[in-house]
């Protein structure tokens, strides 16, 4: 108090005037009484006498995904916080409000994951997640004046579950239409059609699709039974193809990427790859002339 005293302005003084800056960067109550102001905190730890900010909504780092772990990020908190932990809510379990979190404490099914060094921490990964799923995630920052609860994160899906069977494999939405002879072109112009998430396997000169990675067969084509594949080439967004067969009818995939790696047209594209190349190794020379020929 005797420091204060002997800094007291006079009644025609600017109470500011005397609280100039130094050479070292310090006014003169900091000089007298240090940094903190007597409080005794370190200034780039932050004041435990003031309450957390809300953090920022964390997003995810897109290359580290997988079909049972997302990695979030998030900026460093630079304040002072005792605790900091990621809450993750499956999509499933969403609220229908303007925030997906319900109200209220933690309900059953929110994962929570603390997160070591709370201050300084900008990443945080979560296992033990479910393949193909979409969850929401905050942060919750605490210290001894209180907790915030942050924003919510964009909806995150994991990687499907996708072991490579076979010679290709993985998952397409096989497209149905009711009544309609089912082409490329009548697929653009019609009502949307019904599509079923598949399971698609090229084993050497089979193609099967499966409705799910160990589910029940619900189709097969062998590529002597095809008579031209069909897809969009003249178009930079290349998202589904039709195999023909030889008998007139005829199947559509359509690619949906959810892996951040792979857009869907080089997905779409990675498939016709494969496709074309069996179906190429199965007609000869001649036909593979024959089959480009075909193609739209």
């Amino acid at each position: 108090m005797a420091a204060l005293r002997q800094l007291a302005h006079s009644p025609t003084e600017s109470p500011y005037a005397r609280y100039h800056k130094n050479d070292d960067g310090l006014d003169d109550i900091e000089h007298e009484m240090g940094e903190d102001f007597g409080f005794g905190f370190d200034p780039e730890d932050g004041d435990p006498n003031v309450a957390p900010r809300s953090p920022v909504a964390p997003t995810e780092v897109p290359l580290e995904r997988t079909c049972t772990s997302i990695t979030f990020s998030f900026p460093q908190q630079l304040q002072l916080l005792t605790a900091l932990t990621l809450q993750i809510l499956p999509a499933e379990l969403a609220s229908s409000g303007p925030d997906p979190f319900p109200s209220g404490s933690p309900k059953k099914g929110v994962l929570v994951q603390s997160i070591g060094d709370p201050q300084r921490a900008t990443t945080c990964v979560v296992p033990e997640l479910k393949p193909g799923t979409g969850y929401y995630a905050r942060l919750i920052a605490t210290n001894p004046r209180g907790t915030a609860t942050g924003l919510t994160s964009a909806l995150i899906t994991t990687l499907e579950y996708s072991p490579q069977r076979g010679d290709f494999s993985g998952f397409l939405f096989l497209v149905q239409q009711e009544g309609e002879k089912r082409t490329l072109r009548r697929l653009s112009f019609t009502r949307k059609p019904k599509r079923d998430y598949v399971w698609v396997v090229l084993d050497g000169q089979l193609l099967t699709w499966s409705t799910e990675v160990d589910g029940k067969e619900i189709g097969r084509l062998l590529m002597k039974q095809i008579k031209c594949i069909v897809s969009e080439d003249g178009l930079t967004e290349v998202t589904r193809f039709v195999l023909q067969d030889t008998s007139g009818g005829s199947v559509c995939f359509e690619a949906e990427s959810h892996d951040p790696k792979i857009s869907t047209p080089d997905l779409c594209k990675s498939w016709l790859q494969r496709l074309r190349t069996a179906h190429a190794t199965h007609l000869g020379d001649f036909g593979k002339a024959s089959n480009t020929a075909l193609l739209m």
